[in-house]
């Protein structure tokens, strides 16, 4: 019964023991280090540099995670609108290429290369037109549009077809 009692006594001492901290204090009042009555060090309130640079690496990760499809949307809108905006001066360019060569009745060769200048790019053009008639009134015309966009070239093509008037006949009616 000794025993027990004993064994009982040392237990309640030592939980005693473990609550109550002594701190060892610096100059300047601040606590550096906790130990409790068995010598044992506690931590200290605070992160270590570990937790806080891991959390910085989760957190970076997860801001990649949000903003990779944010800039590969934007990427896509710049495409979409020089596209866009390509396909509209090529057309442009078929109509005013198509018009002067009914006025004239012959293919406008000083338009077969060039550049036209859109809101944010520079687009360069060429056109190629070969003879699709013996008697050279209907021809096939290419229409190839090209710019710099992220690094690399894209292009964009067109074919149409032209008849060009009979000279004769308009001379005749005027």
């Amino acid at each position: 019964m000794k025993k027990l009692l004993k064994g009982t006594q040392r237990t309640i001492l030592r939980l005693q023991q473990k609550s109550v901290l002594s701190r060892i204090m610096s100059k300047n009042g601040r606590s550096q280090e906790c130990f409790d009555a068995g010598g044992i060090r506690l931590r200290a309130g605070g992160f270590t540099l570990i937790e806080v640079l891991l959390s910085v690496l989760i957190l970076s990760v997860g801001l990649i995670g949000v903003f990779r499809p944010l800039l590969a949307s934007m990427s896509a809108l710049e495409f979409i609108g020089n596209r866009s905006e390509a396909s509209r001066l090529m057309i442009h360019l078929i109509w005013k290429h198509q018009e002067e060569s009914r006025v004239l009745g012959e293919i406008v060769e000083r338009l077969g290369q060039g550049e036209l200048v859109g809101a944010e790019s520079v687009y360069h053009y060429s056109l190629k037109a070969e003879p699709l008639s013996s008697r050279g009134r209907l021809y096939q015309v290419d229409y190839k549009i090209s710019w710099h966009e992220g690094g690399r070239n894209k292009s964009l093509s067109r074919g149409a077809y032209l008849l060009l008037p009979v000279m004769d006949l308009i001379q005749k009616r005027s």
